[in-house]
């Protein structure tokens, strides 16, 4: 049985909650069974939670537990170009990938949650 789930965050980090209970949910969810496999990715408005001068809040403990517990989420490189930006802008603990690797993680999972 696979037991992957990914939870996508497509909503920019400012003007809503969202983005943030996209974290909290996905810390969540490693923390209560080692038996998933969780898998964070930003995209499309998501990517800019991932840039290196975007003030975090309460999402910076998120990420610090992320790093913690070794769960690096990923940022998809075209919704970073589409928006003028690049693997450069990214702050520390965010790895960009692909697009094509996207969606071999999301056809993989068992579940996917859209925030």
């Amino acid at each position: 049985m696979n037991k992957r789930l990914v939870v996508m965050i497509q909503c920019a980090p400012l003007g809503n909650t969202r983005f943030s209970e996209g974290l909290r949910l996905a810390m969540g969810l490693v923390a209560c069974t080692d038996e998933l496999a969780v898998s964070v990715i930003l995209k499309g408005d998501g990517v800019y939670g991932a840039l290196a001068k975007t003030e975090r809040g309460e999402v910076s403990r998120y990420l610090a537990t992320m790093a913690e517990w070794d769960v690096e989420p990923l940022v998809e490189a075209e919704s970073l170009a589409e928006r003028g930006l690049g693997r450069v802008d990214l702050a520390s603990g965010f790895k960009a990938v692909s697009r094509s690797r996207v969606l071999e993680l999301l056809t993989a999972a068992r579940f996917v949650i859209n925030f």
